[in-house]
């Protein structure tokens, strides 16, 4: 498992090094947005920090970072593994 770790984090760099990261936000975000996505997340942060004794960046990430995966759009969802399998093959060519 540590190897696969150690592959998407590379491979997450390396979009990020190329500016692959920004074009696939900008391509997702408004169809986010479109979808309430966004508004959900926020209000779920909100609602998840009022509830914390002591606020803390980490475990509000944990919570939040989870309901995102699981409340992505399958659209967008496809679309962006769509986009990651492109770069990919282009990487690997």
């Amino acid at each position: 498992m540590a190897d696969v770790d150690a592959f998407y984090r590379r491979i997450k760099l390396r979009l990020v090094e190329t500016g692959e990261w920004d074009r696939m936000k900008v391509t997702i975000g408004p169809k986010l947005n479109e979808s309430g996505w966004l508004d959900d997340i926020k209000h779920k942060g909100v609602e998840r920090a009022s509830e914390m004794d002591q606020l803390s960046f980490q475990t509000l990430f944990e919570a939040l970072s989870k309901a995102g995966h699981v409340g992505l759009p399958l659209p967008a969802r496809r679309e962006l593994q769509a986009m990651i399998r492109e770069y990919l093959e282009k990487q690997f060519e």
